[in-house]
């Protein structure tokens, strides 16, 4: 007597005539959720006897409580439990399970022709239980790409590990040291472990897997593979792509002497091809990802991407990465560059032609200008920003906009404003690609409420959402969020409990020499220590504090007429197409 449930369920099928067991054991590789003209197709396609009429198994089935009729858009039967398809399935021969997921691939491959990407994920699942080793790289490799699309990175580094996986079941030759491809399946096979190897070590970097001291050699080793692999294929289209990945994993890592040689050689295999585009947009991507974390080695890198975007007459990116070294410098202090830069990258913006362009860079500038202390010309190009991402349903845009100009408003206290743009940008932000990042504007939030009286629920949130940030890397985003934390900490009365966190976040602003906001960070450590009673440390850091708000202070003062009024940087900001 079966003495567990699955050895139950096992003995029930075992037990049921043998036309309906192939049916039910066929049904079970499909999934748990099945239609009947798919296993009919598939049941006919296996060389199997004949089932000419599935329907009185199907109700056998039905009255045995092994599945039950459901009405759905790709399916119209369920098995009742997990277990139980696992049981029927279990009952198969590998061998046969093997050819039926291959059956079942092809017949969904032929069913969704017109939509393979939505099924890109199935299909790969069923072609390599299948071991159709091709087919499965293939369709592993688009349901990757398509998980980076939905920013779903843990998914992706999964599904191109198993392309990459499905390429080695291929047997010899398919590394880089067998030599040029023979045939055309090796040919493709390389391909695709070019692509999956770049696409895996892209996603790796975005994650910020590289950071990882015992994680980085693994990624550079792949990325090493690639290059091998594109230089095996003579594909100098995929070698650009590889040695574009290598370089950006040593630069992102600290070692841009190393990273710059691959960089270098991408650069000039690109402009062998006559297409120095296919190098500017990774090159592009991967200085923007420097600057939470190494602002002054990406102002200095921006330098290139901006001159190999104006060779290449790339106007949209050239604006957009104006804009970011704006906002990267204002972080620095370097207020004078900042606002030459940001008025570059607005009129690069206009010529683009581009408004969601347009609205980037009207973001980026009012992050620099709020950097700067001048927050009416700032709250006046970010409310800008997102209204010209609004305009042309750029929610990621607006996201984006909408949670700066929240924490502009905050710097001014003006309360109400602050909450409204922080919750809608929340609502934009939600279901994109910026999903990762919604802690930022959670945090401001959060502050807003504190500052409104709810106190015990906001410190909970925002201790929540700086895990968050920390969980994902974000260090630009913690080191904000703790002088958040630590600022309420302290206006509960509790300095001790504040200090280390203002302390951790002084510390990373002065690593990367952020003055503006390693004077506010000192500003509050001092007030800090002050609380509980460490005078001398509060007098150095308040001193500290002073002198760097000074400095600061004066280079805006130098500056003077040079920045627009409010109602002029609003007209310039309009660019084409006025309040569109």
């Amino acid at each position: 007597m079966p003495s567990t449930l699955s050895g139950v369920l096992s003995a029930r099928i075992d037990r049921l005539p043998e036309p309906t067991r192939e049916v039910v054991q066929t049904a079970a590789v499909i999934g748990r959720d099945f239609g009947s003209g798919i296993l009919s197709a598939v049941m006919h396609g296996a060389r199997t006897q004949s089932v000419p009429d599935l329907y009185p198994h199907l109700r056998t089935l039905t009255n045995e409580d092994l599945i039950n009729h459901v009405v759905r858009v790709d399916s119209d039967y369920r098995f009742k439990h997990e277990l139980t398809r696992d049981a029927a399935y279990q009952r198969l021969l590998l061998r046969r399970r093997r050819e039926i997921h291959a059956l079942v691939a092809r017949e969904l491959e032929e069913r969704n022709s017109q939509h393979l990407p939505e099924f890109a994920k199935l299909l790969a699942y069923h072609y390599i239980l299948g071991e159709q080793w091709l087919e499965g790289a293939r369709y592993s490799l688009a349901a990757a790409r398509q998980a980076v699309r939905l920013y779903a990175m843990p998914e992706a580094l999964e599904l191109f590990d198993t392309a990459l996986a499905a390429v080695e079941k291929l047997g010899p030759g398919q590394d880089a040291a067998s030599g040029p491809p023979a045939t055309a399946e090796r040919t493709e096979a390389l391909q695709l472990a070019v692509d999956a190897a770049v696409g895996w070590v892209n996603a790796a970097t975005t994650t910020r897997l590289h950071e990882d001291p015992t994680r980085r050699p693994a990624i550079i080793a792949r990325a090493e593979g690639a290059v091998a692999r594109a230089r095996t294929l003579d594909d100098d289209f995929r070698l650009v792509s590889a040695l574009g990945a290598l370089g950006n994993v040593h630069v992102l890592s600290g070692f841009p002497g190393v990273g710059f040689g691959a960089l270098g050689e991408a650069h000039d295999v690109a402009l062998r091809l006559g297409n120095e585009q296919l190098f500017l947009q990774p090159f592009w991507a991967a200085t923007e990802r420097m600057v939470d974390d190494d602002p002054v080695a990406a102002v200095a890198q921006f330098d290139s991407v901006i001159a190999l975007a104006r060779k290449v007459g790339h106007k949209a990116i050239e604006a957009h990465a104006l804009g970011t070294k704006a906002a990267a410098l204002a972080r620095l202090g370097q207020f004078a560059r900042a606002l030459e830069s940001g008025k570059l990258a607005l009129k690069a913006a206009e010529e683009s032609g581009s408004i969601i362009k347009l609205a980037d860079v009207n973001t980026l500038v009012g992050a620099a200008y709020l950097d700067m202390g001048k927050v009416d010309l700032g709250l006046a190009h970010t409310q800008r920003g997102a209204q010209l991402a609004l305009s042309v349903n750029g929610f990621e845009c607006a996201y984006v906009a909408l949670n700066i100009t929240g924490n502009g408003e905050l710097q001014r206290r003006h309360l109400p404003e602050a909450g409204d743009s922080l919750r809608r940008s929340l609502e934009y932000g939600t279901g994109t690609a910026f999903e990762p990042s919604l802690h930022n504007a959670r945090i401001g939030l959060a502050s807003t409420e504190f500052l409104s009286g709810d106190r015990v629920a906001a410190v909970e949130t925002i201790e929540q959402e700086l895990g968050k940030a920390e969980a994902v890397h974000d260090g630009f985003g913690a080191a904000k969020g703790r002088l958040v934390l630590a600022e309420a900490l302290l206006a509960r009365g509790e300095a001790g409990r504040a200090e280390p966190f203002v302390t951790k976040s002084v510390q990373w602003f002065r690593e990367r020499t952020m003055n503006p906001y390693l004077a506010r960070a000192l500003d509050l450590l001092g007030r800090v220590e002050g609380a509980l009673g460490n005078g001398e440390a509060s007098a150095a850091a308040t001193t500290e504090a002073q002198s760097l708000a000074e400095t600061l202070q004066r280079a805006v003062s130098e500056l003077g007429s040079q920045f627009p009024q409010s109602s002029e940087a609003l007209a310039a900001a309009a660019g084409p197409g006025g309040d569109a």
